[in-house]
């Protein structure tokens, strides 16, 4: 009640309509782009999709930034070290993200992801930081972690009925929990490099990306090449994937994030593995019921969590 109201009483109230306007949008295009990637990009490496992919994205935050390059070096340069976690924890998120996609079933991929970036932003503030959290908060997080282990174990075990025919499905859940687990610790060391020095988030874009860039680049060159020669129409592919799965929904959510509630924000994320699962299911249904039903549940539990976290993240007792 108290977030209504809030958002009644401010001007935010005037950019609420198209807001919401682009969080569903952020969570659509999400979704459906990496149902995308899991259908069709199985047949090219994962650094040569990541590179090829975040080339147009570096391009696209460096033309951004304006003469607010050289703030952003700057700021490199004096706080290298803290970049250089961004950079390492960017590189293992995206890339095993990227590989895990080529494995598994977007949906499961998106729901083992979100679910551990979730998980791990919980035990990193309750260990570290010393957050006391809410009773509802705990519980949330305990069915997430639940529903996880659950959906894992489904889809390990289920080798029949499935969308994805690829046989690496161990292989893809632990690139798809690796990549949540950095993608987590990624949250927690750029919130406190933003809360610390107080830049901007267009100035961290601007050197996030550099090392994921150069070892995708160095493993993948040959192949970059050789499909710039023979096939450059999977690189056209490639370069449209980057708008629809990076570009646009970066900026889609920092629109949503700069005029909405923290707690409609948060809330409605998970909603990503669910969408993704209507994608799949209109290109190639599932034969069981169990997974897709997992994945409602996971993201259901995360919903919770984080409205819950939202609205009262500290314990009262």
């Amino acid at each position: 009640m108290g977030g209504v109201q809030l958002l009644a009483d401010s001007p935010l109230r005037t950019h609420a309509g198209p807001a919401m306007a682009a969080l569903a949008g952020y969570c659509v295009t999400t979704a459906v782009s990496a149902t995308w990637v899991s259908f069709s990009f199985t047949g090219i490496s994962g650094p040569a999709l990541t590179f090829v992919t975040f080339v147009l994205a570096q391009a696209v935050y460096t033309a951004r930034a304006g003469r607010g390059v050289k703030t952003a070096w700057r700021f490199a340069v004096a706080h290298r070290g803290q970049v250089l976690l961004l950079n390492v924890l960017t590189l293992a998120s995206w890339l095993f993200m990227f590989m895990a996609l080529q494995r598994i079933e977007a949906s499961v991929e998106s729901a083992v992801y979100q679910g551990s970036v979730a998980l791990v932003g919980f035990l990193v503030a309750g260990l570290v930081a010393g957050e006391r959290f809410s009773l509802a908060v705990r519980v949330g997080a305990l069915a997430a972690g639940a529903a996880l282990v659950l959906l894992i174990a489904v889809r390990v075990v289920s080798t029949a009925d499935t969308p994805s025919a690829n046989p690496s499905v161990g292989t893809g859940i632990v690139l798809a929990l690796v990549a949540g687990t950095t993608g987590g610790f990624y949250i927690f060391c750029s919130s406190r490099l933003h809360r610390d020095t107080g830049v901007s988030a267009n100035t961290v874009l601007c050197s996030r990306f550099l090392l994921l860039l150069a070892v995708t680049g160095a493993f993948s060159a040959h192949e970059v090449l050789g499909l710039l020669a023979s096939d450059p129409v999977v690189i056209g592919r490639l370069l449209a994937l980057s708008v629809v799965f990076v570009v646009l929904p970066t900026f889609l959510l920092q629109y949503a994030i700069a005029h909405l509630p923290s707690v409609r924000v948060s809330a409605a994320t998970p909603l990503v593995p669910v969408i993704a699962l209507g994608a799949e299911y209109a290109v190639q249904p599932w034969g069981s019921a169990a997974a897709p039903a997992i994945v409602v549940a996971a993201s259901a539990a995360l919903i919770f969590t984080n409205t819950a976290l939202a609205r009262g993240p500290r314990a009262t007792t």
